[in-house]
């Protein structure tokens, strides 16, 4: 459990509210009193929520600044027969992103292309010096890049004075000077006016799809863009995108697209980690789908991941899948062994006195897997989380991730430049460079940077929401069917989180480590599966044989959609969750 996390129960709705709210069409009346109780009170955004649709949500691509210019230079590269790079990045945003590119060339019929995608331990992230030379030595005159592109400044002046052009398509936060680039289309740009920020990598490069399409349809079927929708659905999942605004309708969709199983290689993804294609759901893709693209990066050559991604044979498909499988599999012990180190420093060295920031690595760390790794930090601590790592060379890499209140970014730009010789990503989540000389200072500089930013940081933390209390009885996949309408769940739409009180009649790990708890509570003559992962040294002398205790957690369908269990978020004893 968190060591300053607090947990409010959210306010009693109005029951007129509620009651216009049950009136749309699929909102059942404990729906409603859920999305009152978060402040929803228009039917209209109820019902732009529950069914989104593809021409009213999702807004018009020319409105991201330099897209136009944009697909001017990509539609004079395929007339003028130029050979064009897609660069993509190498995570489970930019593997589709590229494909999504990929598609689009391949379904026009212009194969002067070439893919690449930087390798995550020799290159690093964005448009790496290698990747132009490469481009350089092959003809390339025009680099398109997806996912990445817009931190890099001398990259790009490299590709021009080689007399290549770029167009980068990026999600990230800009730098205070933008690249020479031909056209930088990235609604993260202080200029750009258009009218949702946050979308992923791949959401930018399916935008841009949508405008060449726009610009010239050839004779391409309407609609046809909407098959590429199962890769903007994975990747806006994967990279932790907001699920309100036209998310909402590129997840949903591109959900709907991805269960029709024309993709062998999704297909074969999602079979190797025992999901039903047909039943793919948000939480498939968080937990399954995506560590499994970003596994081949982290542990071998992303290329593994595009590669089966663009599979159009099922044997191909199936071997890719499995090799991959493998990979990950590596990678979860990795990143276990990772967390229960570093948790172990954090408690040695702070003890319940956590600092505003945690910053700490270890030279036999991975740095591809400190991303994962800070995720379980940052939960646990209730702290933004930065954590490095050497892997060849003398280079301390490194990743961040925010508590949700932190701007990771704005933390790294306001330490010093000898201290953090790279950095960049999003709000939520980043990737840095330490310098080697000023690594004893790399904690104290995040610290001082969080009270230098203090904008970022609210003097008091904010509570976490608890929707309801809910008997164990009441804990019914009919009660799971009944909120189904308001997914998909993510961040901006929290899968709805509940208050259970019970006993403790039964515990037990499992996991190839023991590092999962599942808890089995007894009340009212009901009982209830919770399972907790990476369950804390706390969380286990809390959870014992008759204790009574207090769970904060979410509901889901159990082990292959057998029954219900519930996922918990925090447990506590009796009376003591709530502030």
């Amino acid at each position: 459990m968190s060591v300053s996390i607090r947990y409010r129960m959210r306010p009693v709705p109005d029951e007129s509210v509620v009651s216009a709210l049950s009136a749309v069409k699929g909102v059942s009346m404990r729906a409603a009193r859920l999305l009152a109780s978060r402040g929803i009170s228009d039917s209209s955004d109820v019902e732009r929520m529950i069914a989104p649709a593809y021409e009213r949500d999702l807004h018009n691509p020319f409105l991201l600044k330099d897209m136009d210019k944009a697909v001017d230079r990509i539609l004079r590269a395929m007339r003028d027969g130029e050979t064009i790079m897609v660069l993509g990045d190498y995570d489970a945003d930019g593997v589709p992103a590229t494909v999504i590119a990929n598609d689009y060339f391949a379904k026009v019929g212009y194969s002067n292309i070439r893919l690449y995608i930087p390798h995550r331990h020799t290159e690093g992230f964005g448009i790496s010096p290698e990747a132009v030379e490469e481009a350089k030595a092959h003809g390339v005159k025009l680099i398109v890049t997806v996912d990445c592109g817009v931190a890099d400044v001398e990259e790009v002046a490299l590709a021009n004075s080689y007399g290549i052009d770029v167009v980068i398509t990026d999600h990230h936060q800009t730098p205070p000077t933008l690249p020479a680039a031909y056209a930088v289309v990235d609604p993260a740009r202080a200029d750009c006016t258009y009218p949702f920020k946050e979308i992923c990598g791949s959401a930018v490069a399916f935008k841009l799809v949508q405008a060449l399409l726009i610009t010239e349809r050839r004779d391409i079927p309407e609609g046809w863009e909407k098959w590429l929708l199962d890769m903007v659905g994975i990747a806006t999942v994967a990279d932790m995108m907001p699920l309100i605004n036209e998310n909402r309708a590129f997840v949903s969709f591109g959900l709907r697209v991805a269960r029709k199983g024309r993709r062998h290689g999704l297909s074969a993804l999602a079979k190797k980690a025992g999901i039903d294609i047909a039943a793919l759901s948000e939480d498939d893709i968080g937990f399954s789908i995506a560590p499994r693209i970003n596994a081949a990066s982290r542990m071998s050559d992303p290329r593994e991941a595009l590669e089966l991604l663009l599979s159009t044979e099922r044997d191909v498909a199936d071997a890719r899948a499995k090799d991959i499988e493998l990979l990950n599999d590596r990678r979860k012990g990795i990143v276990g062994s990772t967390t229960r180190e570093a948790k172990k420093v954090v408690h040695e060295r702070y003890g319940t006195n956590v600092p505003a920031v945690l910053a700490l690595g270890n030279p036999t760390w991975m740095p591809s897997l400190l991303g994962l790794v800070a995720s379980s930090l940052s939960r646990e601590f209730d702290r933004a989380t930065f954590l490095w790592g050497r892997e060849g060379g003398e280079e301390l890499k490194g990743s961040c991730r925010s508590d949700g209140r932190a701007d990771v970014v704005a933390l790294m730009r306001a330490a010093s430049t000898d201290v953090l010789a790279q950095c960049g990503g999003h709000a939520h989540a980043g990737g840095f460079v330490v310098d080697a000389k000023g690594v004893h200072r790399f904690e104290e500089e995040l610290i001082a940077a969080h009270g230098r930013v203090v904008h970022t940081f609210p003097t008091e933390l904010e509570p976490e929401w608890v929707d309801d209390e809910l008997p164990l009885k009441d804990a019914t996949t009919r009660l799971i069917d009944e909120l189904a309408p308001l997914s998909p769940f993510g961040r901006g739409n929290p899968r709805p989180r509940f208050l259970f009180r019970a006993r403790v009649v039964g515990v037990k790990n499992f996991g190839k480590t023991g590092d999962h708890l599942e808890i089995d509570l007894f009340a009212d003559g009901a009982r209830l599966s919770v399972i907790a992962f990476f369950a804390s040294d706390e969380w286990r002398r809390i959870a014992t044989i008759d204790a009574d205790i207090d769970i904060v957690g979410t509901l889901e369908r159990g082990f292959r959609g057998r029954g219900v269990r519930a996922r918990a978020d925090a447990l506590a004893p009796r009376g003591t969750l709530l502030s």
